[in-house]
């Protein structure tokens, strides 16, 4: 009894100089802290960032531009994979290689609504592209300086295929099919300029023209 009466002593002079919550801690066992700790519902920042137990970024969320990122690094620290937004011409996803390299985009166009998804080279550059418009969709081949060789095009007017001079970008050879049922294969030279079309008209009639350096037909069977 002694014993007890002692320790509630000890613990009436002690809470006088520390406060209740000591003397509670004492009496109960409870700690100074039980009550959990407020979570925000709502957390501002101009970037987040997701890291290992070593230090290095995993992910990160912030500002591009006037839009957004999220971008997901691989282990040697480059993105691996991002997720983007704003006004510009990439607001979608991009996959990127071991060197930090964007190889796969697929992106909607803020301009006009385009829907892309392009595969590029080791310098970025992009190789085959495919869009699809709302007039028409275009999947296209292109050299290691930009320009197209091969595009291939459908809309409701009918359909083609282009070969295509990469040091010009001119169109050397293309295929063409009508919404009327006529096609055909027109020829061109390095300038461009139409040289020969062999086709078949809407009424199944075929035809061949060919023409000078100027375009002036000088041998038809039209005529």
């Amino acid at each position: 009894m002694k014993l007890k009466g002692f320790w509630l002593l000890f613990t009436v002079i002690v809470s006088s100089f520390f406060g209740g919550a000591f003397s509670s801690y004492l009496l109960t066992g409870s700690t100074l802290y039980a009550q959990p700790p407020k979570i925000p519902k709502i957390v501002e920042a101009e970037e987040f960032r997701l890291v290992d137990k070593d230090g290095s970024v995993v992910a990160k969320m912030g500002k591009r531009g006037d839009g957004g990122a999220v971008i997901l690094f691989s282990k040697n620290g480059k993105p691996s994979v991002g997720l983007f937004s704003g006004s510009d011409n990439l607001r979608g996803l991009a996959v990127f290689d071991n060197g930090g390299k964007m190889r796969v985009i697929l992106n909607v166009s803020s301009i006009d609504d385009t829907v892309g998804l392009s595969f590029t080279d080791r310098n970025e550059v992009p190789r085959v592209v495919l869009q699809n418009r709302t007039d028409k969709s275009l999947l296209s081949f292109s050299a290691k300086n930009k320009k197209p060789q091969l595009k291939l095009v459908t809309a409701d007017t009918g359909s083609g295929v282009a070969l295509i001079n990469p040091d010009t970008a001119n169109v050397q050879i293309g295929l063409f099919r009508a919404e009327d049922s006529s096609g055909g294969v027109t020829l061109y030279d390095n300038a461009g300029i139409v040289r020969g079309v062999i086709a078949v008209d809407k009424d199944g009639f075929p035809f061949q023209q060919f023409s000078d350096k100027n375009g002036k037909a000088f041998w038809s069977t039209m005529d």
